[in-house]
């Protein structure tokens, strides 16, 4: 047998689904729908990164020294990023080793 309260659950739970109408194929409501939605296609392009991987950094260095080295030779730089070693009492200590992304070939080609 099952139980009363088991019957009930499972009423509230119908309640609680709210209904959607959908539309049937090829009615206006779905073609109406698909012609307002807008197209960007600036959204779907993909954008080249240009990354350098930089090894023996002096470990006093900063991600602003960094950035500034390159953006002194005429580059381009959206983001520096420095690895760190994690200990087991939550320290971290500089690694010396960094991650340059350029915005554009050119800055990249300087950077080598």
């Amino acid at each position: 047998k099952k139980s009363k309260k088991s019957k009930k659950s499972k009423q509230e739970k119908k309640e609680k689904k709210p209904k959607r109408d959908k539309p049937k194929e090829g009615s206006d409501a779905s073609a109406a729908k698909i012609e307002q939605a807008p197209v960007n296609t600036e959204q779907n392009t993909t954008r080249q990164v240009f990354s350098l991987h930089l090894t023996k950094v002096p470990y006093e260095a900063t991600q602003t020294d960094i950035r500034c080295a390159f953006s002194e030779k005429g580059c381009y730089v959206t983001s520096v990023r420095l690895v760190y070693d994690r200990k087991a009492n939550g320290e971290r200590n500089f690694r010396g080793v960094a991650f340059v992304d350029l915005g554009d070939e050119a800055s990249f080609q300087k950077g080598l």
